[in-house]
């Protein structure tokens, strides 16, 4: 089965998503590391993981609307990758609740929310039109 438009549009969402998250965060990061109570080194891990993230998954992206068959196995992968990623903001607000600002918080609670909800769309409407 061929990549629909929705289902192109979700790789499109979930990889451009993420470039722009990393980046950003990766620009500003000092900033953010004050404004969020983060040590700089995890705000500099919160925007690389993004931006190699926004790799593998805009590169799927790139392929699908060039017409490339992706295989269910590399559908699978950024589904378990964003269902680990939820796993790994979840366990941050536990892990920084008492130290972390609000806003801190916040970012990362959304950042997982997010993600989870690309998760459920790429099982539901991508990985269907992949191939075996």
């Amino acid at each position: 089965m061929a990549f629909d438009w929705r289902a192109r549009a979700i790789l499109w969402l979930d990889g451009g998503a993420a470039f722009l998250a990393g980046a950003t965060v990766l620009a500003v990061r000092g900033w953010l590391a004050q404004l969020y109570a983060f040590a700089p080194a995890l705000v500099f891990f919160l925007g690389a993981m993004n931006l190699l993230y926004a790799s593998y998954s805009g590169a799927l992206a790139v392929l699908a609307s060039r017409g490339v068959p992706l295989k269910r196995r590399a559908i699978d992968v950024l589904v378990i990758a964003n269902a680990g990623w939820v796993a790994v903001c979840a366990g941050l607000v536990a892990w920084l609740w008492s130290s972390a600002s609000v806003f801190g918080l916040l970012h990362v609670a959304f950042e997982g929310a997010f993600v989870g909800t690309l998760a459920l769309a790429e099982a539901r409407f991508v990985r269907p039109c992949a191939q075996r």
